[in-house]
């Protein structure tokens, strides 16, 4: 699960807050054993961050500026960018340092 925050600063540039959640199931174990307590502590250790960018060709790459928080593994995000995606909606790729990568199509939501 993704909820991402953008908000356009005086200087031009975005911030934005994500926060990441990852909700393992058993039936995408690929086979592995699966224990609902690992299960459990990796949906209460949401992933957050915030995050600085200048848009460029309608899409922003995001320096990060501060993480908070990280999966039970030790993964935290170290790099994010969105792009226009269609109607109302983005596409996220995000990084989490030598855990693997990530990706999502959300929905704009407007205010």
């Amino acid at each position: 699960q993704l909820a991402l925050e953008m908000r356009e600063t005086t200087t031009g540039q975005l911030t934005a807050y994500p926060r990441l959640a990852c909700y393992p199931t058993p039936y995408l174990a690929g086979g592995k054993k699966f224990d609902a307590r690992v299960a459990l502590a990796k949906s209460m250790s949401p992933i957050s961050a915030v995050l600085t960018g200048t848009p460029k060709d309608g899409a922003v790459s995001f320096h990060v500026d501060k993480t908070i928080g990280a999966t039970p593994e030790g993964c935290a995000i170290t790099s994010f960018s969105v792009t226009p995606f269609g109607n109302n909606q983005i596409a996220a790729e995000w990084q989490d340092g030598n855990c693997g990568k990530g990706e999502m199509m959300l929905s704009k939501v407007s205010k």
